[in-house]
């Protein structure tokens, strides 16, 4: 055989470096998804219920106080980047089309967070009404989440993921027709413990 001839792998051989590479590919790939859903329902419980909060028992609808869209704008953040830093630990020394998919599924986040927001203060500028500011400033990031949601478990084929962005949309859907005094205090409790409950599935699922 010539020295510069490629070695030839037979069938078993090629067929088992195949099942390996997709095993370490996956464990390189397993997202402790029960941390983010965690993180997030965390978020959801304290932001949303602040929001709540700050509106609840006034004769006029009034938008929520400043403190109310800081500490959901906070809880966020700290759920936006615990996510952002998991994917990323997840995806690294993983190359081609995985590691390019978690990439640009990070960033598609913070766009859309900054669109978001952009868009919030331009409904400011053009003269909307406390009511719908802040309807709108309560109801975005959940449309955003559970979208993010959607794609992210049809991308991964992940049905938990899947089903919990189905349900953040379903419960927004409803927050918004219930009314704005009464949307934080469901998104807060059918939102947060939709991402809790998703939690406690994760955890139990990757108990060993």
């Amino acid at each position: 055989m010539d020295a510069h001839e490629p070695e030839q792998l037979d069938p078993r051989t090629a067929m088992e470096l195949v099942t390996d590479t997709r095993a370490r590919t996956g464990r390189a790939l397993d997202v402790n998804n029960a941390v983010l859903y965690g993180v997030w329902g965390m978020a959801w419980v304290v932001g949303y219920l602040g929001i709540w909060l700050s509106v609840r028992g006034h004769s006029v609808y009034q938008a929520p106080s400043t403190w109310a869209f800081v500490v959901l704008g906070v809880g966020m953040v700290v759920a936006l980047a615990v996510t952002a830093v998991t994917i990323g630990r997840a995806v690294r020394g993983v190359t081609g089309l995985s590691a390019t998919s978690g990439t640009m599924y990070g960033w598609a986040w913070f766009i859309s967070f900054a669109c978001l927001y952009a868009i919030n203060a331009g409904l400011g500028r053009a003269g909307a009404s406390h009511a719908v500011i802040g309807l709108f400033a309560s109801a975005g990031p959940v449309l955003v989440v559970s979208i993010m949601y959607l794609a992210g478990g049809a991308l991964w084929r992940n049905t938990t993921m899947f089903v919990v962005g189905a349900w953040l949309a379903l419960v927004n859907v409803v927050a918004v027709l219930v009314g704005v005094e009464s949307f934080g205090l469901l998104m807060a409790i059918a939102g947060g413990g939709g991402f809790l409950v998703a939690a406690l599935h994760e955890a139990r699922r990757r108990r060993p």
